[in-house]
């Protein structure tokens, strides 16, 4: 399924359009995402038949629910849980689970490199250890926000030629 120009195209557009705007404003809007979520089983249906539309249900109920459990954690927003179901919906739920993947890492290296740049790698290192050994004071805790549609772009793209 994931491996037709067209579904490869529209991920890719879908990604690379959510990173866009994600980097810009800081959102990535309802009127990206929506109609992410109905094309994807559409064309689906239309290339696999019954198939391919129930694999991108699995790939949206399965992906987006690891991006919702996330959601709930406050570790992303809205429009990034969004992004990750509707890429799913394309992709079915194995390629949603890397793309997810490669996202996090992509996120994962950039936060340590951002730190390391603004020397501040060993202070949050050091900061991250005492949350695991007991809960430091607030003032201590200082949070650093991170966009990840850049992420969710670059976790396409490797999910994508993961699977050339």
């Amino acid at each position: 399924m994931p491996g037709t120009p067209v579904m490869v195209g529209m991920m890719l557009t879908l990604s690379l359009a959510g990173c866009l705007s994600d980097l810009r404003t800081g959102q990535i809007p309802n009127w990206l995402t929506f109609p992410g979520l109905l094309l994807g089983p559409a064309i689906s249906a239309a290339f696999s038949g019954t198939p391919g539309l129930t694999l991108s249900g699995l790939g949206i109920l399965i992906a987006g629910g690891v991006a919702l459990l996330m959601y709930r954690l406050g570790g992303l927003g809205g429009g990034d849980l969004k992004l990750f179901a509707a890429l799913a919906g394309f992709g079915g739920p194995r390629l949603g689970l890397e793309i997810e993947l490669f996202a996090l890492c992509a996120v994962l290296f950039w936060g340590f490199a951002r730190l390391w740049y603004r020397q501040q790698l060993s202070a949050s290192l050091r900061t991250s250890a005492r949350l695991l050994i007991g809960a430091p004071s607030q003032r201590e805790i200082t949070l650093t926000h991170v966009r990840l549609g850049g992420a969710i772009f670059a976790g396409t793209v490797l999910a994508l030629a993961k699977q050339l």
